[in-house]
């Protein structure tokens, strides 16, 4: 139990100790294999050892502690961090706007700094934790609020996804809501967690779909015509988002608007922009 966002994060890769880790986590995953399958005071005995086994993995992260209302996912799953993260990341972050987000905020925003700024809204850092519990090649799949595809905060959120992400595919409906009791407006993203090295990453240069849903879910993916795809590749995304140059001539991505320009644009905008390529 306990909050999923302000515990380190759950990286294993660098970690010094980690022969150690990997020996501490075979051992507390057999423990608890075997207290599930057990009954009365032999289970009593064994929830013993495996709160002994998870204070000594607690002991070697002591350098980076969890806050005691955490959730610390190095200790809650040892076993998958050790070999690398989780298969698949699904999620309907909770939305809460970034001035409810209550005293915990400072500590949010020492944590995701590269995703996140002082107006991001609290499903923003569900979405950097997301791609760290992932192993790299790992599926991310969230529903959520549509709006970091086209605010100010939401462009230091697209370029994290951007620097280490597939962002594989975002689906909008013009006709229902993916959750029909929702009060705000949602999207499916699914990404997918970069693997090999940055460079190799950049040079994959991998394509993004936009899918604008013109009927309901199911039937719009079942027929062509109920649909509009744009498809752009990240590089054409980071190009699009980049801001003025700095006193070095470098420019920052900054953000772009991904809703208005690629899911929500009438079709006549495309039809012009053919036009014009012509």
């Amino acid at each position: 139990d306990g909050d999923s966002l302000t515990a380190p994060a759950p990286d294993f890769g660098g970690t010094m100790f980690r022969d150690q880790l990997v020996r501490e986590s075979d051992q507390l995953a057999d423990l608890k294999d075997r207290y599930l399958m057990s009954h009365g005071t032999a289970k009593s005995e064994l929830r013993s050892e495996v709160e002994a086994h998870e204070q000594e993995l607690a002991d070697l992260f002591r350098d980076q502690p969890a806050p005691e209302s955490a959730l610390d996912w190095r200790i809650a799953f040892p076993e998958v961090f050790t070999e690398g993260g989780f298969d698949v990341v699904l999620a309907n972050p909770p939305y809460v706007r970034q001035e409810l987000i209550g005293p915990v905020k400072p500590t949010l925003l020492a944590l995701y700094p590269d995703a996140t700024t002082g107006k991001s809204d609290l499903y923003c850092y569900f979405y950097a934790r997301g791609l760290q519990l992932l192993r790299p090649g790992g599926q991310h799949v969230f529903i959520c609020s549509n709006s970091w595809l086209d605010v100010g905060y939401g462009g230091k959120l697209q370029g994290y996804l951007l620097d280490r992400a597939h962002v594989r595919a975002i689906y909008d409906s013009a006709v229902e809501r993916q959750f029909a009791t929702a009060d705000i407006n949602t999207i499916i993203s699914h990404l997918e967690r970069a693997s090999g090295t940055a460079d190799q990453w950049q040079a994959a240069d991998p394509l993004t779909r936009f899918v604008y849903l013109k009927a309901p879910f199911q039937e719009a993916l079942a027929h062509l015509e109920l649909r509009r795809e744009v498809t752009r590749l990240q590089s054409q995304l980071r190009d699009a988002g980049l801001g003025k140059p700095n006193r070095s001539g470098l420019r920052k991505y900054t953000g772009d608007k991904w809703g208005g320009k690629y899911l929500r644009a009438p079709d006549i905008y495309w039809r012009i922009l053919e036009k014009a390529g012509d």
